[in-house]
């Protein structure tokens, strides 16, 4: 089996511009049973060098030793640490957003859970380049359930300014994909010196000397950071120094570590591994999201970002831009709902055949500028290059259909003229035979018996020409409504000849019983006097 290595989800270019690895993506949350499962998504995201890879490695040493209950998990005394590439130094490692290409599987409520771990690398980077802070803290938002914010020596006015930015993504990006934004957020204080108090119980205290400190001086500052620090979804760890061996040149062994270190280190990987299983990805609704589904939004917001070029250089600008997308998305599902209507409407000829292509052509027109001035006017600060592309996609769509349309449309038509030219000939037939019936003479020379054999000839032999001659798709359905119309009429016709067969009967019948049968023979001939003759014996026969 494939050793497990750290994959790079999302690449920055020159100009801040993310790009995704799809290929990478799918092997993380859609390969390995990840993409029917609940995900348990760890994400970290902080100042540049804090050591947030260096965690992350000690993370993958306790999800690899699920089984060990002591301290042995951390590895021994001069094991290197390896994993997610990291250095001491101020030379940036990380550039985008890394993840572990193999799950790690833990018990949950409802049965095994995989945890992935994210690395991101340049969110917290606002001043310099806003807009790929906010496109990094979305992807990190939609790939985290259990949120790290990992900040140096103790929570300070640019760490809420970008928390509070960091949320109004979040939310953003919540409401856009139905996520719930924050499930559980961590605030990691790294190399904590201001008191001898650690771990969650000093962070405890920390998180509560902060939340007073916004309330009392900057409230309307930070709304949204301080109601996120209020929930019971929110907590803060505090953790020391892990001294100078690790700070100058160490790779990472535990002998290298200061103790009070290596015991805040194990205690906080221990308790997140172990709480893992609880914190699955979630919609806004509650319900669980699986890997593949992620997957999916990962993907439709690389393509948002794709599309929209400086649509993200603020929270507000994000909001715009989703919400212009969403009409953008409702204007081509309605047009895909118009034509799915259309498509089935044109399957039955009796509707095709009202609407020809041209009419057909015109409906989609006035249809389609109908939608885009629906878009138009609910757009916030319409983007006319998006409406275009939206024109020529809608455009494209409906040539596609009128080409079937076509297609379908004369083959309606053929088929109606070989059925109307087998009704009018069936017709035609009948009224022949309607004429020779009203003459005694005709009528008594083809027994009821013998003109429903003519029928059902005549019958098959203009179903076999309509076989023929129709077309496809409908052919079957069409040559059984044919035989059904043709036969009801042949029914009815045979119902009038029965009746006049037997009243020329009968009166043939009578004429031989008055002795005229002379005049009769006279007046038919010798075949028509025979027929007369043979009738009027089996109505005179006691």
């Amino acid at each position: 089996m494939e050793q497990g290595r750290p994959v790079q989800l999302v690449r920055l270019d020159e100009e801040g511009g993310l790009t995704l690895d799809e290929e990478a993506l799918s092997r993380c949350l859609e390969q390995g049973g990840v993409g029917d499962a609940p995900v348990c998504l760890v994400s970290i995201i902080g100042e540049q060098r804090r050591g947030k890879s260096f965690l992350l490695n000690y993370l993958l040493r306790r999800l690899q030793s699920p089984d060990m209950r002591d301290g042995s998990w951390m590895g021994q005394e001069e094991e290197p640490l390896e994993g997610f590439e990291w250095r001491v130094g101020t030379q940036n490692v990380t550039k985008g957003v890394w993840a572990w290409s193999q799950p790690f599987w833990v018990p949950g409520k409802g049965g095994k859970v995989a945890v992935l771990l994210v690395d991101t690398e340049g969110s917290m980077n606002i001043e310099s380049n806003k807009e790929t802070s906010i496109k990094l803290s979305a992807m990190s938002m939609l790939l985290s359930s259990y949120q790290i914010l990992n900040i140096g020596c103790r929570v300070k006015d640019p760490d809420l300014e970008y928390l509070e930015m960091f949320l109004q993504v979040a939310e953003v990006v919540g409401e856009a994909y139905g996520l719930e934004p924050i499930q559980h957020l961590d605030l990691l204080v790294r190399d904590w010196s201001s008191s001898l108090v650690l771990g969650a119980r000093g962070g405890k205290k920390h998180l509560r000397d902060v939340r007073q400190i916004l309330e009392e001086t900057s409230p309307s500052k930070h709304p949204k950071a301080l109601e996120a620090l209020s929930r019971s979804s929110s907590r803060c760890y505090l953790m020391p120094s892990p001294g100078k061996r690790i700070m100058t040149g160490s790779e990472g062994t535990l002998r290298d570590m200061d103790e009070d270190f290596r015991e805040s280190l194990r205690d906080y990987v221990t308790a997140l591994v172990g709480s893992a299983g609880r914190h699955v990805r979630r919609n806004q609704h509650g319900e669980l999201l699986t890997g593949t589904q992620l997957a999916s939004w990962i993907k439709k917001f690389s393509d948002l970002m794709k599309t929209h070029h400086f649509g993200f250089s603020s929270p507000c600008q994000m909001a715009i831009t989703f919400h212009n997308q969403r009409v953008l998305d409702s204007a081509r599902q309605y047009h895909a709902f118009y034509l799915k209507d259309k498509d089935g409407l044109s399957q039955r000829m009796v509707d095709c055949l009202k609407v020809d292509p041209s009419a057909m052509e015109q409906q989609l027109v006035e249809q389609r500028r109908s939608l885009l001035g629906r878009c138009r006017e609910e757009m916030k600060e319409p983007e006319e290059t998006l409406l275009t592309a939206l024109e020529a996609e809608l455009t494209r769509e409906a040539e596609t259909f009128l080409e079937t349309y076509g297609g379908r449309y004369q083959c309606h038509a053929t088929n109606k003229r070989v059925m109307d030219r087998a009704r009018r000939d069936h017709a035609d037939f009948l009224r022949q035979k309607d004429g020779l019936s009203q003459r005694m003479i005709d009528c008594l020379m083809v027994t009821p018996g013998a003109m429903e054999e003519q029928l059902v000839e005549q019958r098959r032999l203009l179903l076999r020409r309509c076989r023929k001659e129709m077309k496809e798709p409908e052919k079957k359905t069409l040559m059984t409504a044919l035989k059904v119309k043709l036969t009801r009429v042949a029914k009815t016709f045979l119902k009038t000849y029965r009746r006049r067969y037997r009243c020329h009967a009968i009166k043939a019948g009578i004429a031989v019983g008055g002795l005229v049968l002379g005049s009769l023979s006279s007046q038919l001939g010798v075949v028509g006097y025979r027929a007369v003759a043979t009738v009027a014996a089996k109505l005179t026969l006691p």
